[in-house]
Formats: C-alpha cells, structure tokens, sequence
C-alpha cells in the first residue's frame, strides 16, 4: 500500500467523526479563551439582576464538593475522559458498521428509506454534537486543574442562590442532557422495531396455521 493510498484510507476512517471533532475543538477554544479573558474582571454586572461576571477560583467540584482534593478530581476527571472516548469510539464504530451494512440493501431507496435514514443521520449528529459537548467541558475543567491547580469560574446568577460555573459546565451537562434524550429516542426505536417484527412474525405463525386449518 503506497502512501497516498494511506493516507486516504486513514481520512476515510477518520470522516464519520468530521462534526464531532469540529464542534469538540471549536467549544475547547471557546471555554479556555473565555477564561483567560474573564480572569481579569474581577466584577462585573452583564445583565442587571440577572448575570455577572464574578471570577472565582474553584478548588472543588460542584457545591464545593472534595474541596482541596485536586489529585483525586484530576484522577476522576482523566479517568471519565478516557472511558467517555472509548465509549464513543466503539459504540459510533458499531453504528457505522449497521448503518453501512443496512445501506447495502437500501440501493433502491423509496420514499419511507429515505426518511428512515435522514432520521438516522440527525440521530448520529445528536450523538457526535452531545458526546463533543460533554468531552470538551470535561476537558477544559481538567487542563485548568492541571495547570493551574483549580478551575477558573465566572458566570453567576444574581437572581437565585446558585454556583458560580464557566462555559464547560455549560458544556457538560448539556452534552448529558443531550445524551440522555438520544438514549430515549434510540431506546424508544428499539422497542418500536421489536414490536413490529414480533407483529410480522405473528401474521406468518397465523397464516401458516390457518394454511394448516384448511388443508
């Protein structure tokens, strides 16, 4: 195999993950350059009575959870990160192996596949968008641990008694939130397809038995 040829097969592999890799890299830059930037306002006032930039250091996780135990979050959060890639690598890797295997018999598309399978493509863009979403977040909160032994928090409600968060948390728990109604839908497909085959395979046990009946 020559070069060229490798290179093509690498970018073959690598193209079902385009979006996923885009929308993690592009939130990645968003949330560290969006801390460097609101790390010198100290205070101040976005939406009156509703947001403000209020820059803290949190050494904690949420609700000031392991406070000062930054080894052990680093641990957990690097530990998270790298089952959450696998995940998403093996479970996209099947997807593309049904949905590949599934198109070889769809060559005489009607109306009905294509709907089917447009659906199924916005589902695989809803996995790529939720689980880069998630990912992103996650990392960002680790890189500042790392680096700087905290994370750099800045956005506060003023309304309510709540936290004060960056973009990556933002980040995560819509990226869990998104995961969670993709979960549904698919779970939800799953159990509408059973339903039919069981309704199709028992008009055959039917009609073979009223086959049987009149013979």
């Amino acid at each position: 195999m020559t070069k060229q040829e490798q290179i093509k097969k690498i970018g073959k592999n690598l193209k079902p993950f385009w979006l996923f890799m885009l929308v993690f890299t592009i939130l990645l830059t968003i949330d560290l350059v969006t801390k460097h930037i609101f790390t010198d306002f100290a205070n101040r006032t976005f939406i009156p009575n509703f947001i403000s930039i209020h820059y803290v250091q949190n050494r904690g996780v949420a609700f000031g959870w392991l406070y000062g135990s930054s080894a052990l979050i680093i641990s957990l959060t690097s530990v998270m990160i790298v089952a959450g890639a696998i995940f998403y690598t093996i479970y996209r890797h099947k997807k593309l192996e049904i949905s590949n295997q599934s198109g070889q018999f769809d060559k005489q598309e009607t109306s009905a596949s294509h709907s089917c399978n447009k659906s199924k493509r916005h589902m695989k863009r809803l996995f790529d968008v939720a689980f880069a979403l998630f990912l992103s977040g996650a990392l960002g909160n680790l890189i500042d641990r790392i680096f700087l032994g905290y994370v750099r928090d800045f956005i506060r409600f003023d309304f309510m008694n709540f936290p004060v968060f960056n973009l990556a948390d933002v980040f995560i728990n819509l990226g869990v939130l998104l995961l969670v109604i993709y979960f549904i839908i698919e779970w939800a497909h799953e159990l509408k397809k059973g339903r039919t085959k069981y309704a199709d395979k028992k008009k055959v046990c039917d009609s073979v038995v009223k086959e049987g009946t009149n013979d």
